[in-house]
């Protein structure tokens, strides 16, 4: 059987808002120029910049690799034979 390293990962993550205002300002009109840059209305994305302002709640999370476990399950020795839609220089579209 192939050897496999990880198939389930977890975490517990605690966003903190950056201390200086002034990084946090520069931060979030880089943001709303590359918005404006890319033809996004900043106003849609008010939720995304509080995020930002203020920082987020404490949370945390489990994942399971599909890739990971099918690879494990079937012992297929590359995890890129496992992808159901994988990316390549010429297909980036599923």
């Amino acid at each position: 059987m192939s050897s496999v390293s990880e198939i389930m990962s977890s975490n517990d993550i605690v966003t903190v808002p950056i201390d200086s205002q002034k990084t946090i300002q520069d931060d979030i009109s880089s943001i709303k120029k590359r918005m404006k840059i890319e033809g996004l209305d900043p106003s849609s994305y008010d939720w995304y910049i509080d995020l930002r302002r203020f920082g987020s709640v404490p949370h945390g999370g489990f994942g399971l690799g599909i890739e990971r476990l099918v690879r494990w399950l079937v012992d297929i020795e590359d995890i890129k034979d496992t992808v159901l839609f994988p990316r390549t220089m010429s297909r980036i579209i599923p």
